[in-house]
């Protein structure tokens, strides 16, 4: 049966004891809640039998203090009786808490109580009354009537004669008699002592009428006395009442009711205290049945734990034992214990039979283990060959790359030389065709090289300022050449500033872009390739820009479109295919795309052509941020180039649209950067326009104010239009739009744009180190080209000597070299303490060795093959040209001297006293062999030059110092020259600065008397002098005792006649 079971018998043995712990928690429960009752039942007990006790304790002091009054009436029993009687109210009102609670009797006690505390308070309040009317009639018709008569008696004796005066004598007697009697009377009014009153009374009525000397109005007043008397008698005998019956019986009943409650209370505490006693007497008797019951329980279950669990378990550990030993294992059907115990010596003997399987199996898996560590131990070293061979081929492949690169350098850099020489049509035919294809050769072994990187995860990106400038002239200058051999446009299209600078990765953008476009034209023969960039959100310091490269080629089928990023893979695969290439360069663009925080997609008709497109996020650089932005509106492309160009000039950040729609979105964006608006316009569309209506309805809430300028295409001199509380509007027309813009926008920088060609670096010398013969050649004749003095050396050690020997500006150093190569090179010259600009040339384009050579002290960085613009840029980074340098740098000179004009003024004409003769000086210290002092006066000048601003002085001076430092030869004509020049132009400057400090004090001076007539006349017609005039006579801040010192202060009291005053003062003392 199930119920034998050993679970069945524990489960039915806890749920008896569970239901037993339930129910006497239950009743344990209940016995609490019970006991807490009766406990407050208690204490309400307690509490109620109190406040009986203090009730009646507070009767017995309102009976005292009453009996008190009555012997000694005063203002202080009567307050001690009041307090008594409020505290017998409040212990009364405590016993009504619970009266709804309290049987009928004892409800009606306390009302009575309260009632006869009320009537007690009431009779009491009578009695004070009656004594004070007692008293008062007393005082006023009975004692003083007496103490008048007492004195007229005492005054008729002292003016009688001898027989008279004992009458008198007999009088005053009588009087003081009856006073006392009175006075006994009223302390203790009893029967004895009213006769004794009234006798006295009698008898002084009878002597003052049977004597003759008295006159008749001294005898009618004991009759006065009389009826007094018998008013006090009247009140004594009410006053006696109320106090001995009234006040006594309402007392008594208040006893024997605060008795009656205090027993009621009594007998209450102790069925409390009897029901407590029980009930705990009760509880005890209950915990002690169940813990009985729970013992045998308890007992019961041990013993059947014992029988039916512990017993057999013992058996069981003692079969395990022997199975352990590998005893076999028989149970006896007979057993009539056949409970789970038994199911676990059936399931152990299975267990005995698995576990000798598994011994069987655990000695077969550890040959397989062992099989299995001699093929990890072959792994192991298959990946360290494979490791190995893998660095093996990034080697191999960084080595290639160098190597290919350098002839690739020759290669390149003889086709630029020969394609800017002079050369037959056919013949350049034929080197722009090798230059095309030399270049498509670099840049498969690029695609190689950066596939291998990525291959191999070393792809490390950057995060350093660039503009999209350099981006996109990079790509103008690598593919332009390409373009055109094949007759294609080759379109740029910013809508964003062309110098916007941003922090990113500027060399994997590039070659993003480099891949596509340079597909774009393999897969094009005819129309145009187009380069796109746009903003399409910008928050804080983070803008994202999308790039687009569209072309009008052979475009892509669906099925292509989805596999042309994988690995070596292209449109045409066959072996017929038209159009060749290794299928790496826009795997490599997706990668890097990927890295860079985008994802590149394409877009594509067969036969129509192909978008590719991503957008990528870049850091905003601090100076950015500070930049004024601008968004352009126009549909003609050649015109937002040229504001592009002009706003570039005046600092302003440029986006453009040509889409309405996009447009207003861009300026509805949260963040918005916009502050200036251009929007190019037909006059027709100035009221109706949708993007004004736009602007006007986004500005109504914006803080900071909108410029917007309209440009109208078809007028000359447009008309203003009406002003906007939000928006500053500018109209301008079609003439000299561009010019007028930028006299808006920035009038106090206002140049008109100007093409310069690039400046030449006459006089500087170029030290160039390679081992190459034809790498030295490219690089002498590019340099050539900007007028650079080129010397050669073969390996590091060779330019160590050539810069000891040579006064060298710039040098050009490939890394790797035999002898002494660049790096090692490089750190001998920095250590020496040499400051010279170091240019890296190398064909190793990896970062790593980038950044080694800028460890070594390298300044710049260039990869061969040479591209002159690249060679162009690196060189105007790290040298001035002579040709952007001035005698004066005015503005320099301003900026050192914190635009104090009268300073600058005052150190020229030092300058011009001091240097005047320098050059005589000069000659007699070389003369001397003073070279020492020569070095100091040479020192000294170009430090003051330099702060002066006389940038070719300080170049000179430098190269003097220099050459006098170094002991080489002496030659002061070039420096003599443009000292004389220098002194020439600040003399030039000085006689220019007198004549425009006259012109200006002159013209302050009519611009002070303009101001002075003009509130002159206002003060005349009593009108307002206007602020704009009070600023212009604030401005000459007149010293006190000077005629207008006080001017201001009458016109800001409105006081005109002392303005008329002050100033035709001002006036007669200008006449004298």
């Amino acid at each position: 049966m199930i119920i034998n079971s050993i679970k069945s018998k524990i489960i039915l043995a806890l749920c008896s004891l569970i239901g037993l712990l339930l129910l006497q928690s239950y009743l344990f429960n209940y016995s609490q809640t019970s006991l807490l009752n009766l406990q407050k039942s208690q204490h309400n007990a307690l509490i109620q039998s109190e406040a009986v006790n203090h009730l009646e304790n507070d009767i017995i002091s309102l009976q005292g203090h009453a009996v008190s009054f009555i012997d000694n009436a005063n203002e202080n029993t009567i307050t001690k009786f009041n307090f008594y009687l409020n505290k017998a109210n409040l212990n009364l009102e405590q016993l009504k808490t619970n009266i709804q609670n309290q049987t009928p009797e004892y409800q009606n006690s306390l009302i009575r109580l309260g009632e006869y505390l009320n009537n007690y308070q009431d009779t009491f309040g009578q009695v004070v009354v009656n004594r004070q009317k007692r008293e008062h009639l007393y005082t006023t018709q009975f004692k003083q009537p007496i103490d008048d008569l007492q004195v007229t008696i005492s005054d008729l004796e002292g003016s009688s004669n001898n027989d008279n005066k004992v009458i008198f004598n007999d009088v005053l007697l009588t009087i003081s008699n009856l006073k006392h009697a009175i006075i006994s009377y009223l302390y203790k009014p009893n029967f004895d002592e009213a006769q004794n009153v009234k006798q006295n009374l009698n008898h002084l009525h009878k002597k003052l009428t049977s004597t003759s000397v008295i006159n008749e109005s001294l005898s009618n007043k004991t009759t006065s006395l009389k009826q007094a008397y018998n008013q006090l008698v009247l009140l004594t005998r009410s006053y006696t009442f109320s106090v001995n019956v009234v006040l006594t019986g309402i007392e008594n009943e208040l006893l024997y009711l605060t008795n009656e409650i205090k027993n009621i209370e009594k007998n209450k505490l102790i069925k409390t205290e009897e029901l407590l006693s029980s009930h705990l007497t009760k509880n005890t008797e209950q915990a002690n049945i169940f813990a009985v019951l729970i013992m045998l329980i308890i007992l019961f279950l041990s013993y059947f734990i014992f029988r039916s669990v512990i017993k057999p378990i013992t058996q069981l550990t003692l079969l395990l034992k022997d199975m352990n030993s590998e005893k076999p294992v028989t149970i006896s059907n007979n057993s009539q214990n056949q409970t789970e115990i038994a199911s676990v010596i059936k399931a152990a003997n299975a267990l005995y039979l698995k576990n000798k399987q598994t011994k069987e199996l655990l000695n077969e898996t550890r040959v397989l283990n062992s099989q299995m560590e001699a093929m990890n131990a072959d792994l192991t070293s298959a990946m360290e060959q494979t490791d190995k061979a893998n660095k093996t081929k990034i080697d191999f492949v960084a080595n290639m790359s160098h190597e290919l690169r350098t002839p690739m350098n020759g290669i390149l850099g003889m086709l630029q030389l020969l394609q800017s020489s002079e050369l037959p049509s056919r013949q350049k035919h034929y080197a722009d065709k090798a230059f095309s294809s030399a270049q498509n050769l670099l840049q498969i072994l690029n695609n190689i090289l950066d596939f291998s990187k990525l291959e191999s995860e070393k792809v490390q990106l950057e995060q350093i300022p660039f503009t999209l400038h350099t981006i996109v002239s990079n790509v103008q200058n690598l593919f332009s050449t390409n373009a055109k051999q094949k007759g294609l446009l080759l379109n740029f299209t910013l809508h964003v500033d062309a110098g916007l600078e941003l922090i990113g990765d500027p060399m994997h953008l590039s070659q993003i872009i480099n891949n596509c476009v340079g597909n774009a034209i393999k897969f094009t023969e005819h129309g145009e390739i187009s380069l796109i960039i746009e903003a399409t959100s910008q928050h804080e310091k983070t803008i994202n820009l999308r790039f687009s490269i569209k072309d009008t080629g052979i475009g892509m089928t669906e099925e292509q479109s989805k596999i042309i990023f994988q690995s070596f893979s292209q449109g045409d695969s066959s072996t017929t295919r038209k159009y060749g290439g290794t299928g790496l360069g826009l795997t490599i663009s997706k990668q890097l795309t990927k890295l860079l925080g985008g994802d590149i997609q394409v877009r594509s008709t067969i036969n129509q052509g192909s978008e590719f497109f991503f957008t990528l996020p870049f850091t905003l650089s601090e100076q950015q941020k500070l930049k004024k932005h601008a968004l352009l509106i126009s549909p003609d492309n050649d015109q937002i180039k040229k504001l592009m160009d002009l706003l570039s000039d005046i600092n302003i950040t440029t986006e453009t649209t040509q889409e309405p729609l996009r447009a207003i979105a861009k300026m509805s964006q949260p963040s918005s950067p916009f502050s200036i608006v251009i929007m190019s316009i037909e006059k027709k569309e100035l009221n109706d326009n949708f993007i004004l209506q736009q602007l006007y309805a986004q500005n109504k809430n914006v803080n900071e104010k909108l410029t917007l300028i309209l440009l109208i295409t078809d007028e000359e001199s447009p008309e203003p239009i009406a002003k906007n509380e939000n928006i500053d509007i500018i109209i301008i027309g079609n003439k000299n739009s561009e010019v007028e813009i930028l006299r808006k926008l920035s009038p106090n920088n206002f140049k008109e744009k100007q093409l310069k060609p690039r400046p030449k670096f006459s006089g500087f010398n170029a030290l160039v180190v390679d081992d190459n013969r034809i790498n030295q050649e490219i690089a002498s004749a590019l340099l050539a080209r900007l007028d650079m003095t080129v010397i050669i050396a073969d390996n590091g050690h060779d330019a160590l000597d050539k810069v000891e020997i040579n006064d060298i500006d710039i040098i050009f150093m490939d890394v790797q070299m035999p002898v002494m190569d660049g790096l090692e090179a490089t750190s001998i010259l920095r250590e020496r303490g040499y400051k010279t600009p170091i240019i890296a040339i190398t064909a190793a384009a990896d970062p790593n060795d980038k950044k080694a050579a800028f460890r070594a002290g390298m300044d710049d960085f260039l990869v061969k093959p040479i591209i002159f613009d690249a060679l162009y840029e690196s060189i105007e980074k790290h040298l001035q040209s002579s040709e952007s340098l001035s005698t004066i740098n005015l503005p320099l000179a301003k900026e050192n001297l914190e635009n104090n004009d009268e300073l600058l003024a005052k150190l020229f004409t030092q300058f011009v006293n001091d240097y005047n003769d320098f050059s005589i000086k000069a000659d007699i210290l070389i003369k001397n062999g003073e070279l020492e002092s020569l070095i100091r006066l040479v020192h000294t000048l170009k430090g003051l030059a330099g702060t002066l601003g006389f940038e070719l002085l300080q170049q000179s001076a430098q190269s003097v110092e220099k050459s006098l430092i170094d002991k080489k030869s002496i030659n002061l004509s070039h420096f003599n020259e443009q000292l004389i020049l220098t002194l020439f132009a600040v003399k030039q400057f000085l006689i220019a600065y007198s004549f425009k400090k006259e012109h200006i004090q002159q013209h302050e001076l009519e611009n002070e008397d303009s101001v002075i007539d003009n509130i002159y006349s206002l003060a005349l017609t009593a009108r307002p002098v206007p602020s704009s005039l009070i600023r212009q006579l604030e401005m000459n801040q007149y010293e006190r005792g000077h005629s207008l010192f006080k001017l201001k202060e009458a016109i800001d009291h409105f006081n005109y006649a002392l303005v008329i005053e002050l100033i035709d003062k001002y006036r007669n003392d200008n006449k004298n």
